[in-house]
Parts: structure tokens; C-alpha cells; sequence
């Protein structure tokens, strides 16, 4: 009979995961930051940010041996998101992409491509706020309006995030995923492997 116990998470565990959840938040966050700049460049940081994310995450994957954790880890990324003001929608897309990413990765050998194409799923979380965007675009608009201080840059972002630049912006996501989880598995291989922090 297998032994429940190694299959439960530990204070260990937990303590691997809010590390990881600091050290991706950090590394979107340098990305993101040039977001402020307006809409385009929020697109080209927010999926420049989704290639080097694969590092940290990938290198957390390293030392995910139990199902779940990566539902953990996205959980606890989203909690930190929506308390620095992103609509609680944004936790229930990323719990969904955690999930699907935890499944994948725990249901296969952990091969060069799986654990690419975890990331790809994983990095879905992206939607979550964009979606009160989406159902209802001239509410989020004063929303912006008012964080911003002007309807200058809200004009800019409506303008810019055509219905057209939002369904590419799905297949864009999935493709730096994959760039970013092959990244992150080259690094973690040639670096991190040869240096014992994986």
C-alpha cells in the first residue's frame, strides 16, 4: 500500500513555494513596469514577461515532486495580484490554469516539452485580468480612467486593444510560454543543475 504521507504537502513544501511566488511575482514585475509607458508597450512587456517567467518556473518545477503544488503556486500568485487591486475574476482564471498545468505536469514524465507546454497553460493566468475588460469594456475603461488620473491613456488602451489584438494575444501567450518553458528548462539543464540549486 503506497504511503499517503510522502504524497501530502509539508511545511517544507510551503516554504518552496511562497520562495518561488516571491521570485516570479519580482520577475513579472520588472517586466510589467514598462507597461506604463501605454498599450503597446504593456503588450510587448507583458509577453517579453512571459519568456523569462519560464525561468523561475521551471527551476520551481524542479522541486515539485507532489501533486498540487502548482495550484498552490498560482494560487498565491494571484492572491498577491488581486491584493494590489486586480479583480478576484483574475484568481479563479489563474486557479483554473494551475490546475490544468498541475495535471499535465503530474500525469507524465517530465520531459523538455511537458514541462514547456505546463508553462504555456499555466501562463493563461494573463486572461484573468483582462476579463472584466472583455465583458464589459466601458466600466473597465472608467476604472482606468480614474487610476491613471486621465482619459488620455484609457483612450489609448481602447484604441490599442482591438477585439482582433485580444484573440492574438491568446495564441502570442501560448507561444511565449513554450519559449519560456524551453528556456527555463535550457537554464535549469546547463546553470542551475551544474551550480545544485536544482
Amino acid at each position: 500500500m503506497p504511503d499517503v504521507r510522502k504524497k501530502s504537502l509539508t511545511a517544507k513544501d510551503l516554504v518552496t513555494i511562497a520562495i518561488y511566488v516571491v521570485i516570479y511575482f519580482v520577475t513579472m514585475f520588472v517586466f510589467a513596469i514598462f507597461g506604463f509607458l501605454g498599450p503597446l508597450a504593456m503588450f510587448i512587456s507583458l509577453t517579453v514577461a512571459a519568456v523569462f517567467g519560464g525561468i523561475p518556473y521551471v527551476l520551481f518545477l524542479s522541486k515539485v515532486h507532489k501533486p498540487g503544488m502548482i495550484t498552490l503556486f498560482g494560487v498565491s500568485y494571484a492572491l498577491l495580484f488581486v491584493l494590489i487591486g486586480h479583480p478576484l475574476v483574475a484568481l479563479l482564471v489563474t486557479l483554473i490554469s494551475s490546475v490544468c498545468a498541475d495535471v499535465i505536469y503530474s500525469t507524465g514524465a517530465h520531459t523538455r516539452l511537458r514541462t514547456a507546454l505546463t508553462y504555456a497553460v499555466f501562463t493563461f493566468w494573463y486572461i484573468g485580468p483582462m476579463v472584466p475588460f472583455i465583458l464589459d469594456r466601458q466600466a473597465y475603461l472608467k476604472v482606468l480612467t480614474a487610476r491613471k488620473g486621465g482619459s488620455e491613456f484609457a483612450q489609448e488602451f481602447d484604441a490599442f486593444f482591438s477585439p482582433l489584438v485580444l484573440w492574438v494575444s491568446l495564441p502570442t501567450l501560448f507561444v511565449s510560454g513554450l519559449i519560456g518553458g524551453l528556456l527555463g528548462y535550457a537554464m535549469l539543464r546547463k546553470h542551475f543543475s551544474r551550480a545544485g540549486l536544482a
